[in-house]
């Protein structure tokens, strides 16, 4: 049996896994695996932490890396993918 990468959709020969972890914690990602015994394991090996902010419009709070510029104050935020900008705009 073989291992699996939940992150990449792939599947590893159990040799050859531990290196493709690496290749997670190298690139700064979450990771999740099941390996050949059936056992899932989960490594977050992002370095940045998330903080939590309200969007403008409707106050739904979304996590955001701590250098992002929502964070730094340069940008506002909005719900991705939504109309709350534009409801905002409107109301402004």
């Amino acid at each position: 049996m073989s291992c699996y990468c939940h992150t990449c959709k792939k599947s590893f020969h159990s040799l050859g896994i531990a290196r493709h972890r690496a290749a997670h914690r190298d690139k700064k990602e979450y990771c999740k695996i099941t390996f050949s015994a059936g056992d899932t394991y989960e490594w977050d090996y992002s370095s940045k932490n998330k903080i939590k902010l309200p969007c403008l419009y409707c106050s739904k709070k979304y996590d955001f890396d701590e250098d992002s510029n929502e964070a730094k104050g340069i940008l506002n935020v909005f719900c991705p993918g939504g109309d709350c900008e534009d409801r905002y705009a409107l109301n402004q």
